[in-house]
């Protein structure tokens, strides 16, 4: 009987971390739309979802990164973005946070990848992060300050 308290907590700790994703979602991108973002966020391991709260790490869908790239890491905001029209983004962004979260190493500066993983030659002009992301400074005063 306790294990399946436990395993029905556990469910529910997951279940609250993922609807607080969407909710991050939702007041910080732009782009966002449960039909974008809910693939996203049911791909992250229950793993990558402890960390991404506790790193306050945003990420978003942004349809303007263009028709290569599938997912852009940005270090300075600590937010990625992934291109919802692009096949396989999904995919690596969960990939990609998979990575980053298991080593908990977070690049501090731009990592783009292309949808078969592959990053653009150095040079590669890439979206800026404000493409993606609704800015309140006085409502994030603090948020990537954190650390």
């Amino acid at each position: 009987m306790f294990l399946a308290l436990a395993a029905s907590t556990a469910q529910a700790t997951e279940a609250e971390t993922r609807d607080a994703l969407y909710e991050l979602s939702a007041k910080h991108c732009i782009y966002h739309s449960k039909a974008t973002v809910q693939p996203a966020v049911q791909a992250l391991t229950a793993e990558t979802l402890q960390i991404l709260p506790k790193r306050q790490i945003v990420f978003c869908p942004n349809p303007k990164l263009g028709s290569n790239l599938a997912v852009v890491w940005y270090g300075e905001h600590k937010s990625i973005v992934w291109n919802p029209e692009v096949q396989g983004a999904v995919e690596l962004l969960a990939k990609k946070l998979d990575e980053m979260s298991r080593n908990d190493q977070f690049p501090p500066g731009v990592e783009p990848w292309y949808a078969d993983g592959t990053q653009p030659k150095p040079g590669t002009n890439v979206p800026g992060f404000d493409y993606a992301i609704k800015f309140d400074w006085q409502d994030q005063r603090g948020w990537y300050d954190n650390e």
